[in-house]
């Protein structure tokens, strides 16, 4: 059986602009399917599914969760194919991620409980898809 969702359909309607969802049989149905795609990957991410023994959701479920599932559904709503970038001519867009960003992550790890907790470092983006050759030759260069 599904796990309940993190948000509602009315929370993600209230998030996007000129869009409405309640009320629109098909519209409420997709945004249903984003709203469970979001709270999945919120729930692989942090190990958790905030809900009971019977699987309804508990009652202290940190107020950033829902609002980083509605972030999400309204990515995962505003591209549906998961697309990256598009290019028409002279003209790209470039799309936000379907899954998690890393500030949202890093919202999430900060209201979630458990036990240990890790922190996560991340390179300068500079170097952070440099080769490890790459750098040795530029501290050597220094020496």
């Amino acid at each position: 059986m599904p796990l309940p969702p993190l948000a509602t359909v009315a929370d993600l309607d209230a998030w996007l602009p000129g869009i409405t969802i309640v009320g629109d049989d098909a519209a409420e149905a997709r945004a249903e399917a984003v709203i469970a795609a979001a709270s999945a990957f919120i729930r692989a991410d942090r190990g958790q599914t905030w809900t009971d023994a019977d699987d309804a959701l508990v009652d202290d479920i940190p107020d950033e969760i829902p609002v980083v599932v509605v972030q999400v559904a309204a990515r995962m709503w505003a591209n549906p194919t998961g697309t990256i970038q598009e290019a028409a001519g002279p003209f790209s867009t470039t799309h936000g991620p379907s899954t998690l960003t890393d500030e949202e992550r890093d919202l999430l790890a900060d209201n979630t409980a458990g036990g240990l907790g890790s922190i996560q470092v991340y390179a300068p983006a500079a170097t952070r898809f440099t080769s490890f050759s790459a750098i040795s030759e530029l501290v050597e260069d220094d020496e």
